[in-house]
């Protein structure tokens, strides 16, 4: 499963409301995991910044697509 610890810490260095991606914080030009892994991994991300008190939005606008695609934000 992807490194979970390292995209939080990205996540928590990032100013708020700047919109982002899992492979757009990873740098992923190509991705191999699988869509349930993306799944996963995405869920543990969102666990995690909750745990320490960081609040995620994701952007609805978009319908469909893989985990690591979708767009959130960081906001107070």
């Amino acid at each position: 499963m992807g490194n979970v610890e390292e995209i939080v810490n990205r996540i928590k260095e990032m100013p708020c409301d700047t919109e982002t991606t899992i492979a757009e914080l990873m740098q992923m030009e190509q991705i191999t995991d699988d869509p349930l892994t993306q799944g996963k991994v995405f869920n543990a991300v969102k666990n995690a910044c909750g745990e320490l008190g960081i609040k995620l939005e994701e952007n609805h606008d978009e319908i469909g697509g893989l985990a690591y695609h979708i767009k959130f934000k960081k906001v107070n």
